[in-house]
């Protein structure tokens, strides 16, 4: 008589130990947000304020991380203050440095 699958049993709690794990691995990866300087607020201000069409590295914080996106950026909404950038909605508030490619 085969036991089958019932063998593989005990196994099955280290999938879910793996998966606690890895999200315990990303959870120590998050940062605080960053404090920006007021040059450094100048800086990005005056780029965007002066923006006319070029190819730009964004680095933004989103969620505890600090994420990065190059592109043309397709519009700047100063009502609700985000930019729109390769199909990403970026806070004004959350950016932490602009430059040119």
């Amino acid at each position: 008589m085969s036991r089958g699958m019932i063998k593989w049993a005990p196994f099955a709690s280290l999938k879910e130990q793996a998966i606690f794990l890895n999200k315990m691995q990303q959870e120590n990866k998050k940062v605080d947000k960053p404090i920006l300087s007021e040059d450094q607020m100048e800086e990005m201000n005056y780029i965007l304020v002066n923006y006319k069409g070029e190819r730009l590295n964004i680095v933004y914080f989103d969620k505890g991380y600090l994420r990065e996106v190059e592109g043309i950026i397709k519009r700047i909404d100063p009502y609700t203050r985000t930019i729109l950038i390769n199909g990403k909605k970026i806070l004004i508030n959350d950016l932490m440095q602009i430059t040119y490619l």
